[in-house]
């Protein structure tokens, strides 16, 4: 009875024990988290590396308050279920700080000097070229399609343009489907986590993590059009938004068949691009300047005749 006794209380030990390695192991893998995505505040740390502290327990738990506030979640300062789940999700590789901040004003976002929300860069040019280099294998003939309609996301709210060339012609942004190490000093992690990344203006540089089961018009999957036009705001010069609702949020919200960019999206846009300009506008610009005529002022018709009279004349044969 005692050696069963005792054998128990070692294997309850050991159990006790394997549950206290997992809980260091699962708090070691967030603090590491909430550091590569700039929730760990450390004085004068430059690197994104492993991190090293004198606190950890206390930097954890900080960096987690930051990131509960910033999520919506209750703020607890533990690794709970709500933040697990959070933590867990699949998310864009960039770090969430700089971050826009939630304006004094109803609506929208405050737009900050050098870019939290909007950044500091932009494409100097308004007509940009985009090749396709390889199409996703679960998409084959649809990728470029799907591509073209997530650019219109933003050509439509904003007054720049996109036009898909060939990999060879000359373009501004290169698209590509890769997996783990594809060239960058950003791999990608598999299935899950990371789905795509991309770099800001003027690199141009858009990748998407090929181990993704992406789809089209299904809640199956990784919808491809959510996350390719998140990447292209990226590459335009957006960068993350704590709005919950807001295209340009870290995280992967899945399909939504009434998809459409948020209004801070459009005012962000908006703020490097300018509004776009109608054809309906175009067309009365057009009209104006055409119906518009050198003599419409009568008292320069009396001043001079026979000048009005040649212009006419040399519009009439036009």
């Amino acid at each position: 009875m005692f050696n069963y006794i005792f054998r128990f209380n070692i294997l309850f030990i050991l159990i006790l024990n394997q549950v206290a390695i997992d809980a260091d192991v699962s708090k070691r893998n967030a603090l590491d988290y909430l550091n590569k995505f700039g929730y760990v505040k450390e004085p004068n740390r430059k690197s994104k590396g492993p991190l090293s502290l004198q606190d950890p327990e206390k930097t954890l738990q900080n960096s987690l308050k930051k990131f509960q506030s910033i999520h919506g979640l209750k703020i607890t300062g533990i690794l709970d279920k709500a933040t697990i789940k959070k933590i867990e999700s699949p998310r864009c590789i960039k770090p969430d700080f700089p971050i826009a901040r939630p304006s004094s004003k109803k609506g929208g976002l405050k737009m900050l000097k050098l870019g939290l929300f909007v950044t500091a860069s932009k494409w100097k040019k308004k007509k940009l070229k985009y090749a396709v280099f390889n199409e996703n294998k679960e998409l084959q003939g649809r990728t470029r399609a799907i591509i073209a309609n997530a650019f219109k996301f933003w050509s439509d709210r904003s007054g720049i343009s996109f036009k898909e060339v060939h990999p060879n012609a000359k373009h501004d942004l290169s698209i590509k489907f890769g997996a783990r190490n594809h060239g960058d000093a950003y791999p990608f992690d598999g299935p899950g986590g990371v789905l795509a990344h991309a770099f800001f203006p003027e690199d141009g540089r858009i990748h998407f993590d090929e181990d993704e089961n992406f789809t089209d018009k299904t809640k199956n999957g990784v919808n491809l059009q959510t996350v390719a036009v998140h990447e292209f705001g990226h590459a335009l010069g957006l960068d993350h938004s704590l709005v919950k609702g807001a295209v340009m949020n870290p995280y992967y919200k899945g399909y939504d068949e009434n998809f459409k960019l948020g209004k801070d999206d459009i005012k962000a846009i908006q703020s490097l691009y300018g509004k776009p300009r109608r054809k309906n506008q175009k067309a009365k610009s057009k009209k104006k300047q055409k119906n518009k005529r050198p003599n419409a002022n009568p008292k320069k018709k009396k001043k001079s005749s026979k000048i009005s009279t040649t212009k006419s004349s040399t519009k009439t044969t036009t």
